[in-house]
């Protein structure tokens, strides 16, 4: 635990000489023409570098907008796709309802006609 405080401590006074040897070797007569060079050199590359920026920030544009088109277009599939499962679970619903009521209705049939044949003088139960 000391070793990375002192370890610290050593780092952060190196970097307070170096950032105050550099503040006062750029606020020299040497310091300032080292700095003009320095900005003629970069100047074709800032403006290279602000064109890129925009070409860059268009393009970020574009692929948002391209984005939340590929967005709508899944969230309509998702709504037709829902509708039509919505669609096909009620048929089948309906369909096997319907094949319910058709087999209540033959057990009514077959337990009248069993009836008839089996229990003529049985009374029937009151509901």
């Amino acid at each position: 635990m000391c070793d990375r405080k002192s370890s610290f401590l050593e780092g952060l006074m190196v970097g307070a000489v170096l950032g105050v040897g550099g503040y006062l070797f750029l606020q020299s007569d040497q310091g300032k023409k080292i700095q003009k060079e320095l900005k003629k050199k970069a100047e074709p590359y800032l403006e290279d570098i602000g064109d890129l920026l925009e070409d860059l920030k268009d393009q970020s544009n574009d692929l948002i907008e391209k984005a939340e088109e590929v967005k709508n277009t899944l969230e309509d599939k998702i709504e037709e796709g829902k509708e039509q499962a919505e669609d096909i679970l009620t048929d089948k619903l309906e369909s096997s309802l319907s094949h319910i009521e058709v087999l209540q209705e033959r057990g009514r049939e077959a337990t009248a006609t069993i009836r008839k044949k089996f229990f003529k003088n049985i009374k029937k139960p009151a509901n």
